[in-house]
């Protein structure tokens, strides 16, 4: 990942914040409006969304995250979705008016 973070900055000329995604976060988390808010307000900086598979995401990239993102909450304790599902609910939600 420091790869891709590199090259982005390289590109960008501003070294990107990252935003990693799961279903079992909890604590300090970053709401969908406030990332909205984010991304409506800075034009200058750069954001990779990461999104994990069933598995999740490797804890060091977790660890090494700028933001961990709210998870997306449905009714009852079920809280696995297809990544293509889970992409297209957050997207919704975050550029949602």
């Amino acid at each position: 990942m420091p790869d891709v973070l590199s090259d982005i900055a390289r590109e960008s000329g501003c070294v990107p914040q990252t935003i990693v995604t799961g279903a079992s976060f909890e604590g300090d988390l970053l709401k969908f409006t406030e990332l909205r808010e984010m991304l409506q307000n800075s034009n200058l900086i750069t954001y990779v969304l990461i999104f994990g598979t069933g598995s999740g995401i490797a804890a060091e990239v977790v660890n090494m995250a700028d933001y961990r993102l709210e998870p997306i909450r449905g009714q009852g304790n079920y809280n696995h979705l297809a990544v293509r599902s889970a992409v297209a609910i957050v997207l919704d939600r975050v550029m949602s008016v």
